[in-house]
């Protein structure tokens, strides 16, 4: 179930908060850049774990800190800017492996995440397209989807 929501998606409660990246380890821009601000640790192991070749299209990096949610890293994204537009099968793929990763939902069992628009900003997906494979892939999942308001 898709709920939606007007304003930060640092506004929310849920455990588990999602956003699209690349693979190169840069953050920023978009809602990447205000993650990379809240949270610079994950920052900067997130940087490493790119650094390292751990990150591909499709993976995921999952950080997780006992002061703040879990945080994961969909790698939506090879590049950043006009060469790192998302991919819808990479978004795909992402979002699979996280609806299907049980250590993190034994975890958080209320299986709730919150996201913005992903893939649709900085990413170019069309949102239209994007919001239909969400819904499929987390059936079962309550995901708030966050839009900033103007």
């Amino acid at each position: 179930m898709i709920v939606h929501k007007a304003g930060s998606l640092f506004e929310s409660d849920a455990p588990v908060l999602v956003h699209g990246v690349n693979c190169v380890g840069t953050m920023g821009a978009g809602i990447a850049r205000q993650f990379a601000s809240r949270y610079p640790d994950m920052l900067l192991a997130y940087r490493r774990y790119c650094q390292e070749g751990h990150l591909s299209p499709g993976g995921l990096f999952i950080w997780s800190t006992p002061d703040a949610p879990i945080i994961v890293n969909a790698a939506t994204q090879q590049f950043y800017g006009s060469r790192g537009r998302a991919k819808m099968e990479w978004l795909q793929e992402s979002l699979e492996k996280l609806v299907g990763y049980a250590p993190l939902w034994d975890a958080v069992p209320e299986k709730r995440m919150a996201m913005p628009r992903i893939g649709s900003g900085l990413g170019g997906l069309d949102w239209f397209a994007v919001e239909p494979i969400i819904k499929i892939i987390t059936e079962g999942f309550e995901v708030e989807v966050w839009t900033p308001q103007s």
